[in-house]
Protein backbone atom coordinates (compact mmCIF):
# COMPACT_ATOMS: atom_id res chain seq x y z
CA UNK A 1 0.00 0.00 0.00
CA UNK A 2 2.76 1.95 1.16
CA UNK A 3 4.55 2.06 -2.60
CA UNK A 4 1.60 4.23 -3.84
CA UNK A 5 2.12 6.86 -1.63
CA UNK A 6 2.03 10.31 -3.85
CA UNK A 7 2.72 12.65 -1.49
CA UNK A 8 4.84 12.18 1.58
CA UNK A 9 5.68 15.81 3.92
CA UNK A 10 7.77 14.45 7.07
CA UNK A 11 9.54 18.12 7.79
CA UNK A 12 8.41 17.19 11.48
CA UNK A 13 10.88 14.93 11.90
CA UNK A 14 14.56 15.73 11.59
CA UNK A 15 16.27 12.41 10.29
CA UNK A 16 20.03 11.80 11.46
CA UNK A 17 20.55 10.30 7.92
CA UNK A 18 17.78 9.98 4.65
CA UNK A 19 15.64 7.70 5.30
CA UNK A 20 16.31 4.79 2.91
CA UNK A 21 12.58 3.18 3.16
CA UNK A 22 11.37 6.47 0.94
CA UNK A 23 13.27 4.89 -2.20
CA UNK A 24 10.70 2.57 -2.63
CA UNK A 25 8.10 4.65 -2.81
CA UNK A 26 8.18 5.15 -6.49
CA UNK A 27 5.25 6.90 -6.80
CA UNK A 28 6.01 9.76 -4.85
CA UNK A 29 5.10 13.26 -6.36
CA UNK A 30 5.91 15.83 -3.60
CA UNK A 31 8.63 14.93 -0.85
CA UNK A 32 9.63 17.10 2.02
CA UNK A 33 12.19 16.14 5.20
CA UNK A 34 14.80 17.48 6.99
CA UNK A 35 17.97 15.98 7.21
CA UNK A 36 21.03 16.60 9.39
CA UNK A 37 23.59 14.49 7.25
CA UNK A 38 26.29 16.04 5.58
CA UNK A 39 26.18 12.96 2.99
CA UNK A 40 23.02 14.29 0.73
CA UNK A 41 20.83 12.38 -1.24
CA UNK A 42 21.68 8.95 -2.03
CA UNK A 43 21.55 8.06 -5.59
CA UNK A 44 18.85 6.50 -5.40
CA UNK A 45 16.73 9.05 -5.32
CA UNK A 46 17.16 8.98 -9.26
CA UNK A 47 14.13 5.74 -8.66
CA UNK A 48 11.54 8.33 -7.68
CA UNK A 49 11.19 9.17 -11.48
CA UNK A 50 7.57 10.73 -10.82
CA UNK A 51 9.11 13.00 -8.44
CA UNK A 52 7.99 16.94 -8.95
CA UNK A 53 8.37 18.96 -5.73
CA UNK A 54 11.42 18.09 -3.10
CA UNK A 55 12.08 20.18 -0.09
CA UNK A 56 14.63 19.52 2.33
CA UNK A 57 16.71 20.97 4.96
CA UNK A 58 20.70 19.49 4.71
CA UNK A 59 22.59 20.77 7.60
CA UNK A 60 25.22 21.27 4.31
CA UNK A 61 24.90 21.22 0.41
CA UNK A 62 28.08 21.13 -1.00
CA UNK A 63 30.66 19.52 -2.56
CA UNK A 64 30.01 16.33 -1.00
CA UNK A 65 26.66 16.10 -1.89
CA UNK A 66 27.41 16.57 -5.75
CA UNK A 67 30.25 13.54 -5.07
CA UNK A 68 26.87 11.48 -4.61
CA UNK A 69 24.71 13.40 -7.66
CA UNK A 70 27.24 14.35 -9.63
CA UNK A 71 25.24 15.31 -12.64
CA UNK A 72 21.35 15.71 -12.71
CA UNK A 73 20.84 12.21 -14.44
CA UNK A 74 21.07 11.29 -11.24
CA UNK A 75 18.35 14.00 -9.36
CA UNK A 76 15.03 13.00 -10.47
CA UNK A 77 14.48 14.54 -13.61
CA UNK A 78 10.99 15.85 -13.18
CA UNK A 79 11.55 17.68 -10.54
CA UNK A 80 9.23 21.16 -10.86
CA UNK A 81 9.52 22.64 -7.34
CA UNK A 82 12.83 22.52 -5.10
CA UNK A 83 12.90 24.68 -1.52
CA UNK A 84 16.24 24.11 0.22
CA UNK A 85 16.72 25.77 3.88
CA UNK A 86 19.36 26.40 6.40
CA UNK A 87 22.26 25.22 4.26
CA UNK A 88 25.59 26.07 3.08
CA UNK A 89 25.37 26.29 -0.57
CA UNK A 90 28.17 26.06 -2.90
CA UNK A 91 28.80 27.03 -6.31
CA UNK A 92 28.57 23.70 -7.84
CA UNK A 93 25.08 23.13 -6.41
CA UNK A 94 23.58 25.99 -8.00
CA UNK A 95 25.28 25.17 -11.26
CA UNK A 96 23.69 21.72 -11.17
CA UNK A 97 20.25 23.33 -10.67
CA UNK A 98 20.74 25.56 -13.56
CA UNK A 99 21.24 22.21 -15.52
CA UNK A 100 17.16 20.84 -14.60
CA UNK A 101 15.34 21.01 -17.32
CA UNK A 102 11.98 20.92 -15.60
CA UNK A 103 12.39 23.27 -12.55
CA UNK A 104 10.18 25.80 -12.54
CA UNK A 105 10.54 27.13 -8.36
CA UNK A 106 13.19 27.59 -6.94
CA UNK A 107 13.22 28.60 -3.23
CA UNK A 108 16.66 29.41 -0.94
CA UNK A 109 15.75 30.28 2.72
CA UNK A 110 18.31 30.39 5.58
CA UNK A 111 21.00 29.64 3.77
CA UNK A 112 24.22 30.73 3.00
CA UNK A 113 26.45 30.37 0.39
CA UNK A 114 29.80 28.60 0.51
CA UNK A 115 32.68 31.33 0.55
CA UNK A 116 36.11 30.91 -1.28
CA UNK A 117 38.86 32.62 -0.53
CA UNK A 118 40.26 35.38 -3.16
CA UNK A 119 43.84 36.92 -1.85
CA UNK A 120 43.11 37.63 1.37
CA UNK A 121 39.12 38.86 1.16
CA UNK A 122 36.37 35.89 1.17
CA UNK A 123 33.85 36.55 -1.63
CA UNK A 124 29.85 34.90 -1.66
CA UNK A 125 28.98 35.27 -5.49
CA UNK A 126 26.78 33.36 -7.45
CA UNK A 127 27.94 33.19 -10.95
CA UNK A 128 26.46 31.93 -13.38
CA UNK A 129 29.06 30.74 -16.43
CA UNK A 130 28.67 29.99 -19.60
CA UNK A 131 26.14 27.02 -20.18
CA UNK A 132 24.79 26.78 -17.19
CA UNK A 133 20.71 27.68 -17.75
CA UNK A 134 17.32 27.57 -15.95
CA UNK A 135 15.71 26.49 -18.72
CA UNK A 136 11.96 26.93 -17.09
CA UNK A 137 12.69 28.36 -14.12
CA UNK A 138 9.47 31.08 -13.73
CA UNK A 139 9.65 31.96 -9.80
CA UNK A 140 13.00 32.50 -8.00
CA UNK A 141 12.19 33.06 -4.06
CA UNK A 142 15.18 34.24 -1.97
CA UNK A 143 14.38 34.64 1.83
CA UNK A 144 17.29 36.07 4.48
CA UNK A 145 20.18 34.45 1.90
CA UNK A 146 23.39 35.79 2.85
CA UNK A 147 24.44 36.50 -0.65
CA UNK A 148 26.77 39.45 -2.16
CA UNK A 149 24.26 39.66 -5.65
CA UNK A 150 22.04 37.97 -7.69
CA UNK A 151 23.43 37.10 -10.85
CA UNK A 152 22.27 39.99 -13.64
CA UNK A 153 22.19 36.61 -16.25
CA UNK A 154 19.14 35.38 -13.94
CA UNK A 155 17.31 38.22 -15.84
CA UNK A 156 18.01 36.37 -19.37
CA UNK A 157 15.97 33.44 -18.28
CA UNK A 158 13.16 34.01 -20.65
CA UNK A 159 10.45 32.07 -18.57
CA UNK A 160 11.43 33.64 -15.60
CA UNK A 161 8.20 35.63 -14.16
CA UNK A 162 8.51 36.92 -10.67
CA UNK A 163 12.01 37.33 -8.27
CA UNK A 164 10.81 37.56 -4.29
CA UNK A 165 13.09 38.82 -2.15
CA UNK A 166 12.58 38.68 1.63
CA UNK A 167 15.10 39.42 4.66
CA UNK A 168 18.10 39.43 2.46
CA UNK A 169 20.59 42.31 2.50
CA UNK A 170 20.58 45.40 0.41
CA UNK A 171 22.90 44.40 -2.03
CA UNK A 172 20.54 41.28 -2.82
CA UNK A 173 17.35 43.58 -3.32
CA UNK A 174 19.31 45.87 -5.23
CA UNK A 175 20.77 43.20 -7.98
CA UNK A 176 17.20 42.27 -7.95
CA UNK A 177 15.75 45.70 -9.00
CA UNK A 178 18.60 46.27 -11.54
CA UNK A 179 17.65 42.89 -13.27
CA UNK A 180 13.90 44.10 -13.57
CA UNK A 181 15.15 48.01 -14.69
CA UNK A 182 17.55 46.27 -17.67
CA UNK A 183 14.49 43.61 -18.88
CA UNK A 184 12.39 46.93 -19.26
CA UNK A 185 14.65 49.46 -20.47
CA UNK A 186 17.05 47.09 -22.80
CA UNK A 187 14.36 44.19 -23.41
CA UNK A 188 11.46 45.78 -23.22
CA UNK A 189 10.42 43.52 -20.73
CA UNK A 190 7.51 44.25 -18.52
CA UNK A 191 6.37 41.34 -17.21
CA UNK A 192 9.22 40.11 -14.74
CA UNK A 193 8.15 41.07 -11.28
CA UNK A 194 10.01 41.67 -8.33
CA UNK A 195 8.74 41.51 -4.74
CA UNK A 196 10.83 43.01 -1.64
CA UNK A 197 9.69 42.37 1.35
CA UNK A 198 11.78 42.91 4.02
Amino acid sequence: MLRLVRVLDIMGIVFEKFPEEILQLVNLRYLAFSCTSTSGLPIGISRLWNLQTLIITFSLIRSGFLEIIPNVVKFPCKIRKLAISECVVSRIFLTTLCGLPNLEVLKIEYCVFETYEVGEAEEEEWEITEGDEFRSLQFLSLRYYQLEEIPCDIGDIPTLQEIFVRECGASVVGSALNIQKVQKEEYDNNDLKVLIQD
